[in-house]
């Protein structure tokens, strides 16, 4: 017995799967990250090549004692079945990848965070911030392999 799916659909397992993408314009919203919190998204799937979702997240600025204690932006997969998905983490549609972030290779992440030390200018305290914090993100994940498959993916958000 095959799954016989409708146009814009792949067959995964014994069910259909959405085989759209979300834009930018079109993210999801996964709210406001304070210090200390976290959030994530359900576990998802892309299964057609070309595929991508788009994620909004928030981490407001805590202006006191020049931003100390706001806790770190931290963006991850939680799950990312075989390896084929990454993420790029920029501040607004059209733009490139955001400040300050770090994580494996420039395009293609599957861990970012938002790192101090280019704040520094060089020196190992935190008396001055020369580069704002992300307050807010736009996530886009991807693949990176061809082929449709029914892998999944989640991610973590976490300050």
């Amino acid at each position: 017995c095959v799954v016989s799916c409708p146009p814009g659909q792949v067959a995964c397992g014994g069910s259909c799967v959405d085989g759209g993408s979300l834009s930018c314009g079109t993210r999801i919203d996964l709210g406001t990250v304070g210090a200390g919190t976290s959030t994530g998204t359900e576990l998802r799937r892309l299964p057609s090549p070309g595929q991508e979702d788009w994620f909004l997240v928030r981490f407001p600025e805590n202006p006191d004692v020049r931003r100390h204690g706001t806790g770190t932006p931290r963006i991850r997969f939680t799950t990312n079945e075989g390896n084929v998905f990454r993420m790029d983490v920029i501040a607004s549609c059209g733009a490139s990848g955001m400040p300050c972030g770090s994580g494996e290779g420039a395009n293609s992440r599957t861990d970012w965070s938002f790192v101090d030390s280019c704040l520094r200018s060089g020196r190992n305290d935190c008396r001055s911030r020369r580069t704002a914090w992300p307050t807010t993100a736009l996530v886009r994940v991807h693949r990176v392999t061809g082929g449709a498959d029914c892998r999944r993916y989640a991610l973590s958000i976490s300050r």
